[in-house]
């Protein structure tokens, strides 16, 4: 029986100065202060729904490292935070709009959750239900990439259920060295969770049914594949699962795959098939993309099951 955490993420986050209005980034001149992060997004979204869930990550000694730390804190989620003297904290702006593209500028070289190393996880992953990877961390650095090898192992030395969601930047490493670096990583986990373009881009496929086919070839036992406003679907090679998205109006679609990420795992972790996971993450997801910024909108399961039930009333 596990002892520890239902959820182990490590990662990344950064403060996220998200400007106030529509205009484009070059013309904004108030921003309201959030949180950003592919791990730590999730695993706020994994908490609010109900479980218990442990952050692993590296701050500066700064005001900001202070919020990364009080904003997870605030949400139940239990942070286990190096502080690094020497490395401040990272910062991601960005603008908001609906349709037009977002631009997003992010101040981490050389921040301090960069400089995640292997130390930081040793005996934090053990006990674990599911450890939740992405392709974000790796690329960080070298030594970010040997925590997220050193988690790795210690989630299948105790039998942790693994997940992967690619979260390719192309920011951080060009296609090729994304695909190197990630593709082989995706291979190893048991759950991935990939947008059309990643698994086409990480298998070298032309096509997602063949990009997860490509994925099963190896360790993972289940391959979901992202489709945007088209919905999702699943194979674990023997059978298929689709679930189309749900019809919103969206405020802001950044944050919608890390929501999609948390509700899937939630449902994972009750023992929910999954038909019923696809549909959760779905709904999670929809949550998200109607609230600006990257966690505002991540749901409760008050709220989610609201949704699901098709509920449009004012609360009374």
């Amino acid at each position: 029986m596990s002892t520890g955490p239902d959820l182990v993420t490590l990662g990344e986050s950064m403060v996220l100065l998200l400007s106030a209005s529509d205009r484009p980034l070059r013309r904004a001149t108030t921003f309201e202060r959030s949180l950003a992060g592919a791990e730590s997004n999730v695993a706020i979204g994994v908490a609010r729904l109900g479980h218990d869930v442990r952050w692993i990550g590296r701050v500066g000694a700064d005001a900001f490292g202070d919020v990364v730390r009080d904003t997870l804190r605030a949400e139940g989620v239990e942070v286990a935070l190096h502080v690094d003297p020497d490395a401040p904290t990272g910062v991601l702006v960005r603008d908001r709009h609906a349709e037009r593209p977002i631009e997003v500028l992010y101040h981490r070289r050389d921040s301090a959750g960069s400089r995640l190393r292997p130390d930081d996880v040793a005996g934090a992953v053990g006990g674990a239900r599911i450890l939740h990877l992405t392709g974000i961390t790796p690329l960080l650095s070298a030594t970010a990439a040997a925590a997220v090898e050193a988690a790795l192992t210690q989630a299948r030395s105790s039998g942790a259920t693994v997940t992967f969601d690619p979260n390719v930047r192309l920011r951080l490493a060009g296609p090729a060295e994304a695909a190197a670096t990630l593709g082989p990583l995706a291979r190893r986990c048991d759950v991935v969770l990939a947008g059309v373009e990643e698994a086409m881009l990480l298998s070298g496929c032309d096509d997602d049914r063949a990009a997860a086919e490509w994925f099963l070839e190896g360790e993972p036992r289940l391959v979901v594949i992202k489709d945007g406003s088209r919905g999702v679907w699943a194979t674990d090679g023997d059978r298929a699962w689709t679930q189309p998205a749900f019809a919103v109006t969206a405020a802001d679609p950044v944050g919608a795959g890390d929501a999609f990420a948390a509700g899937f795992i939630a449902a994972t972790l009750r023992g929910l098939g999954t038909g019923e996971a696809l549909t959760l993450g779905a709904a999670t997801a929809a949550s998200v993309v109607q609230v600006a910024g990257d966690i505002d909108g991540l749901p409760t399961e008050h709220e989610v099951q609201g949704l699901l039930r098709g509920e449009h009333e004012a609360r009374r």
